[in-house]
């Protein structure tokens, strides 16, 4: 397989075998803007997102493997940044708010809390003032609590969706230890302190101890939480070969839609001092004309669909994935040959 790209959108192309003796391809392209508040996205030459075979941690989550399978029809939305309060002002509380289309969601991000009792007497206390909180995994709803069977005997108790996160209450689970590991007496013990999440869905936003939402976080799903996420979906009843798709989302299940109509609005907030980004989806068509055998025994064109998108405004850039999975015959020559002629931007 040869991969002549004439675009200055980076793409690759892979080919594996099939059943039956065909074969199976995978083209994919990726294509990077400048982010700019009040400035239409500009398809950057210089700043250019490469496409990646593996993930790539950066201090607020990772840049997502571009070559894993993506599920036809969905469209992947992630964020990475940070929550800013506006230019010159004081806030203990920032919303984060993305739309897409008639897609809205949103977030509310809150200075360091802490409560003011435990049990049934607990309340958040207010939020501090803040600056810039990183809208990780880290700071949303979840948590990780190293418990003592014994002196000499410990093990971790995680929150089923968010091991990373902070908040959750390990008490329960604490609870049931003694019926199903020997401990010593007066054990189980931690030395976790309960804490509150920065990052919260402002829907299920935390006011007593027994609260216990789902983690809300946009940057890219973890992949030591993403089958904790896969089970909850099979859990609330969703047929098993659609959630054994979901194995491969990247993004939060609230920002796995449906692919946006060409030149749909986008508008986000909160993240930037200098202000909202809003801008018409970039409108980029990538075409690839193939030709397969080494006469041309056969030629097409394909159109690769747009299947993710990744907002990083703290590097003011925006980055559309775009892929195309076939099959094609082996043919007797056993060469194939697939070339990429342009990018209509």
């Amino acid at each position: 397989m040869r991969l002549v790209n004439t675009t200055p959108i980076p793409a690759r192309c892979f080919v594996g075998p099939g059943d039956g003796g065909s074969r199976i391809g995978l083209l994919v392209a990726k294509a990077t803007f400048e982010l700019r508040p009040g400035e239409a996205p500009r398809l950057s030459l210089d700043r250019v997102e490469p496409i990646r075979a593996a993930d790539e941690e950066t201090e607020l989550g990772c840049l997502p493997a571009d070559t894993t399978p993506r599920r036809a029809g969905t469209f992947e939305v992630i964020l990475l940044g940070r929550a800013h309060a506006p230019s010159g002002r004081v806030a203990t509380r920032v919303t984060v708010a993305l739309s897409i289309g008639a897609v809205r969601r949103e977030l509310v991000v809150s200075g360091d809390r802490a409560w003011s009792h435990q049990g049934a007497r607990a309340r958040p206390t207010e939020p501090a003032p803040l600056s810039a909180v990183p809208l990780i995994w880290e700071n949303a709803f979840g948590g990780s609590a190293q418990v003592w069977l014994d002196p000499e005997r410990a093990l971790e108790i995680h929150h089923p969706l968010n091991r990373r996160g902070r908040g959750f209450d390990p008490t329960p689970a604490m609870r049931r230890i003694p019926q199903t590991l020997g401990v010593a007496p007066g054990y189980p013990v931690t030395r976790y302190v309960r804490s509150l999440p920065a990052i919260e869905d402002p829907a299920a936003a935390i006011s007593s101890w027994a609260d216990a939402p789902s983690p809300a976080c946009w940057a890219t799903v973890p992949r030591d939480i993403g089958l904790a996420t896969l089970a909850a979906r099979r859990d609330a009843g969703e047929a098993e070969h659609d959630a054994s798709d979901r194995i491969y989302d990247r993004a939060h299940p609230d920002w796995i839609i449906d692919v946006p109509r060409r030149g749909a609005w986008v508008h986000l907030r909160g993240v930037d001092p200098a202000g909202d980004h809003v801008f018409a989806l970039p409108e980029v068509r990538v075409l690839a004309d193939y030709e397969i055998g080494r006469r041309g025994e056969a030629r097409g064109t394909i159109e690769l669909a747009p299947r993710m998108l990744v907002l990083q405004p703290e590097r003011a850039l925006l980055s559309i994935l775009y892929r195309k999975c076939f099959t094609f015959a082996r043919t007797r020559f056993e060469r194939e040959y697939l070339q990429t002629l342009l990018a209509h931007c």
